[in-house]
């Protein structure tokens, strides 16, 4: 079967049993199931994952997947802590670009701050005291964007490539790194104190406006 008509018969599948959307294409896949490109009732589009139970060893893992997806369903935007939730798995593989927005995926361990949850992330973008808060989705948030501004992986930071030694490396680059640098300090107290804070920083990278990042680690 070509793979056109494979993704015919997916969908024939699928949307037999999911009446709210319709289903476009797939853009993900994870452990437990995809993530698919849907449009609502109304014109809106949406990044819609799709679980089954026969994918999973143990109904509590189920349970835990579904009830991430019922707390981040709302969340459009990856700011949970805005709304008291945290993600515990931040990583590149789990966002996803939609319309140019980047979205969040793998929401199956999305939790509430404070609750009590199991050890869970991906190594790299752990702080040393675990997840389970939300300097800590702040902390491998970090860790994406050193990868990004440096080109190197999380476990070379907090390396830095040659040119930051010179005076050719742009301001814009020294004060995106003193944002990183607070954003992955090792000590959660040095870190920035709420994802707000980081969000204004990132803001104030390309202006001449201070840094929190400067108070924060005094």
């Amino acid at each position: 079967m070509s793979q056109p008509e494979n993704l015919k018969t997916q969908v024939s599948n699928l949307q037999s049993t999911i009446t709210d959307y319709t289903l476009l294409r797939p853009i993900g896949k994870g452990g437990y199931g995809q993530v698919w490109l849907a449009r609502t009732l109304t014109g809106e589009h949406r990044a819609l994952k799709i679980v089954h139970r026969q994918n999973f060893d143990e109904d509590r893992h189920c349970q835990r997947e579904f009830r991430g997806i019922q707390a981040y369903s709302p969340t459009p935007t990856p700011t949970s802590t805005t709304q008291n939730l945290i993600h515990r798995d931040l990583k590149p593989s789990n966002i996803l670009y939609l319309e140019g927005q980047p979205h969040l995926a793998d929401p199956g361990l999305v939790t509430e701050i404070d609750r009590e949850t199991s050890l869970v992330g991906t190594l790299g973008y752990l702080p040393p005291e675990g997840p389970g808060h939300p300097s800590a989705d702040c902390f491998a948030l970090g860790k994406i964007l050193y990868e990004l501004s440096t080109g190197q992986p999380p476990a070379a930071f907090p390396r830095l490539p040659e040119i930051a030694r010179t005076e050719n490396w742009p301001r814009e680059a020294r004060c995106l790194n003193q944002v990183i640098q607070t954003t992955c300090a090792t000590d959660p107290a040095a870190r920035y104190e709420t994802a707000t804070h980081l969000a204004e920083d990132l803001t104030r990278v390309p202006t001449p406006r201070p840094l929190h990042a400067a108070r924060t680690r005094r």
